[in-house]
């Protein structure tokens, strides 16, 4: 490869952060839509998805969140890094607490179907919704925490 075709790191974080900003975007979009109608069974994998892009840390300091999704996110981040690393069974390399923890999140694909669907059975829970029947069925939730 020529090397004026190799970015430099410079451009390299600019191009990762302008990605992460563009999909921080459309997840706040897919949120607020979310609450807006309703659609509650969407707030699991939201809240995934959300923390696999910026983590914990990062995640409390997004304005664009309001302060129960940012608390339901911060409170499962733990229990669904521990549940990606633990059902990995040494696939899933464990970094020391770090900023990047939430890369772990990233590895989900490398879990069986299996594996997958028990962590996806235990979404609801692990955020402080009800079960994922109730999220579908029940449009009148009251999720707010008290």
């Amino acid at each position: 490869m020529k090397q004026s075709c190799v970015p430099s790191p410079d451009t390299a974080a600019a191009y990762s952060k302008l990605r992460r900003a563009e999909w921080r975007h459309l997840l706040n979009e897919l949120l607020m839509l979310a609450h807006a109608h309703k659609i509650y069974a969407m707030l699991p994998g939201l809240y995934c998805l959300f923390l696999a892009l910026d983590g914990p840390l990062e995640l409390s300091r997004n304005g664009g969140l309001s302060m129960s999704d940012r608390l339901r996110c911060s409170t499962g981040f733990h229990f669904l890094h521990g549940d990606i690393c633990r059902l990995g069974g040494g696939k899933i390399k464990q970094p020391a607490q770090s900023t990047f923890d939430h890369q772990v999140l990233w590895e989900f694909s490398c879990l069986t179907v299996g594996e997958q669907e028990v962590v996806w059975e235990s979404l609801p829970g692990l955020f402080q919704l009800p079960s994922w029947g109730e999220l579908w069925s029940n449009p009148n939730l009251d999720i707010t925490i008290t």
